[in-house]
């Protein structure tokens, strides 16, 4: 997940926010993120999440709060899509050509 973040002049210079992905009412990730802006008003995170399993389709939900309200969230709709087909192919077997006989 990648997102950049701005803070006000009046919040600290390092914030704690709790990094969620919900989708619907489950959770699937709960991870403390701190954010250090080093004296400027923006930051940019990146936080490698591996090996989210997404057990259904539906609206999932990666959001950040800090002391426990929302701050931002990004729904992404997930969709159920279907295995590939697998088709079979047949092709014709080769002839072999008959050579005439040799004398």
């Amino acid at each position: 997940m990648i997102a950049l973040l701005t803070k006000d002049l009046s919040d600290a210079e390092s914030i704690d926010f709790q990094l969620q992905v919900t989708l619907g009412e489950q959770s699937l990730l709960n991870n403390p993120v701190q954010v250090t802006f080093q004296r400027q008003l923006e930051a940019r995170i990146v936080v490698d999440v591996q090996g989210l399993l997404i057990p259904a389709p539906g609206q999932l939900i990666f959001s950040l709060t800090r002391d426990g309200k929302p701050d931002a969230s990004w729904p992404i709709l997930v969709r159920k899509v279907s295995p590939p087909e697998v088709q079979l192919q047949f092709f014709p077997q080769p002839i072999n050509p008959i050579l005439p006989a040799l004398k």
